[in-house]
């Protein structure tokens, strides 16, 4: 029982700072690497212990003095040095326990918050100086959204992609899109999408390139990137089209 107490005191503290930096980090993977004294690990005990240093501090401003001896206590393996540990503790069991709440639900908040910030101050982006601290691990992410963001655009994607043995090019503006476990591509949700068969480039008799177009009917195209031979990325600027003039006579009476 006493080893099971101290994984549950290191768990709390550490908690935190794993949960600050999955909701700040926007990493697109979903298999995270947690190998001893890997990043992840690094970072979330970093994470953690400013967040505990914050929260001490506000401890303090409240006249609630934590006592490092007894959480030393609570990582060792004696059963009665817990116990006596446990009994004071129930003293205070109320500010304990709110002290564990706020800073657990805290990185929901305040991670959303700071990630937010550095987008709007361009720290996310790889040419600024603070990007090893405020940059996130997502290069799609980076390429189908940061960048066109950057460019006031839309990501128009133009895949070839084989049909009945045919290639074909299916391009449209990315609505959404998805990795898999290993932060790969797995699929683009396209909108406006429209497809023509690659073979028609070696065709003259069509000066325009668009007229070589036709419409993929459906609100949305799934796009699986497996299924894509290449892939191209255009950032393109959508005028969006006036207002039609209402011309209906009005009844001035």
């Amino acid at each position: 029982m006493n080893i099971a107490l101290s994984a549950v005191v290191v768990f709390l503290l550490l908690a935190p700072g794993f949960a600050f930096r999955s909701r700040y980090r926007r990493i697109e993977r979903t298999s995270l690497d947690y190998a001893p004294f890997g990043e992840a690990v690094v970072l979330g005990v970093v994470f953690a212990a400013f967040l505990h240093l914050i929260w001490l501090a506000a401890a303090r401003l409240a006249g609630w003095v934590p006592n490092l001896k007894d959480l030393l206590l609570l990582l060792t393996a004696d059963a009665a040095s817990q116990a006596a540990v446990v009994q004071r503790l129930a003293l205070h069991q109320y500010a304990v326990f709110l002290y564990f709440v706020t800073i657990l639900i805290a990185p929901f908040l305040l991670a959303p918050s700071l990630r937010w910030f550095a987008e709007k101050r361009g720290w996310h982006l790889p040419q600024n100086r603070a990007y090893r601290i405020f940059g996130i691990d997502a290069p799609w992410y980076n390429l189908l959204r940061v960048e066109a963001a950057l460019r006031d655009a839309d990501a128009l994607v133009a895949a070839v992609v084989d049909f009945a043995g045919r290639p074909y090019i299916v391009r449209g503006f990315v609505a959404d899109f998805f990795v898999n476990p290993d932060g790969e591509l797995d699929r683009i949700v396209l909108e406006l999408a429209d497809r023509r068969p690659l073979e028609d480039d070696k065709a003259q008799d069509c000066a325009d390139a668009e007229e070589r177009y036709y419409t993929i009917e459906g609100d949305f195209f799934v796009l699986r990137y497996a299924e894509a031979i290449t892939l191209n990325v255009q950032y393109l600027q959508l005028v969006a089209l006036p207002d039609e003039v209402d011309e209906t006579p009005s009844n001035l009476g």
